[in-house]
């Protein structure tokens, strides 16, 4: 056990070191090999601990959400590594944005679900659907923004994250909200 923690210290501790080079390194292809590289290690370090807790924990519910919450982690590297290192349209750019606020609300949601199923019966007054439901219409209230803007309104004529042409709206605050109660809760 020691081993694997001193394993996973060590790929942690160069993933770091190698995407505190990338900051530094003005070279295109050697920048995008670093990003692959880390981004790599970063989702090789999460499946590890995927693994871990799939071999630790009984065939449960929480397992299932630990393990949903793993897969989130890995979507939002990905969102990442494709907004800000392969795609750069600003459709692309805004598309990105939305979905990655699926993981973002999804690993909460997720570490709200496992803490609930390892409470005590008596402790489970609150029904799973109560947690999850809130969590999905905050990622239906930013997946839909074009429609509405009431998460995001654009200062001009195109909403983007490129430049920040954007100010926060009510949603926005009601996202990181619910955001704030499902680790509250999960706590």
């Amino acid at each position: 056990m020691k081993r694997n923690t001193a394993i996973f210290c060590l790929v942690f501790f160069a993933a770091a070191a190698i995407q505190t080079l990338d900051q530094i390194v003005a070279a295109s292809f050697f920048s995008s090999a670093l990003v692959l590289l880390y981004t790599g290690l970063y989702c090789g370090l999460i499946l590890f601990w995927a693994i871990s807790m799939r071999q630790r924990l009984l065939p449960t519910r929480a397992r299932t959400y630990t393990l949903m919450a793993s897969g989130c982690m890995i979507l939002l590297l990905v969102i990442r590594l494709i907004k800000y290192r392969i795609g750069f349209t600003v459709t692309l750019d805004r598309w990105c944005w939305y979905l990655s606020y699926i993981p973002t609300i999804g690993i909460p949601t997720f570490f709200a679900l496992s803490c609930h199923e390892f409470a005590r019966p008596q402790n489970k007054k609150v029904p799973a659907v109560a947690i999850a439901f809130p969590a999905f219409l905050a990622v239906l209230l930013v997946l839909t923004n074009d429609l509405h803007h009431l998460v995001w309104r654009p200062k001009g004529d195109v909403l983007t994250s490129i430049n920040g042409d954007y100010t926060a709206s009510v949603g926005f605050y009601l996202v990181y909200g619910i955001i704030f109660l499902l680790f509250l809760y999960g706590i």
